[in-house]
């Protein structure tokens, strides 16, 4: 297992989102398996996206792809995302 956590800001969530849905086809060629957004602090245009892909090797190169930097682009992002490429290790609960 392998999570892409992506933390930006963005122009309007709205129009970020309609890009984010747009690439659920592309993001699946990567082995994107399911995703979670959050808002930081209550600002909406203040993101954390959590995605997870079948390897890391695929996160990386969805991570470096031109598809993912146009998008973001298109998308309204806000200055450089704040990137990092995690491995499993466990998961549990109490």
């Amino acid at each position: 297992m392998a999570w892409i956590h992506v933390r930006h800001r963005v122009t309007d969530y709205n129009k970020w989102k309609e890009v984010f849905d747009s690439l659920s086809e592309l993001k699946m060629r990567y082995g994107w398996k399911r995703y979670r957004l959050f808002q930081v602090a209550g600002d909406r245009n203040d993101l954390l996206v959590m995605e997870e892909f079948a390897s890391l090797e695929q996160a990386q190169s969805f991570l470096e792809s031109k598809d993912l930097k146009n998008a973001m682009q298109l998308a309204g992002v806000l200055g450089a995302p704040e990137a990092t490429l995690l491995q499993g290790l466990e998961e549990g609960t109490p």
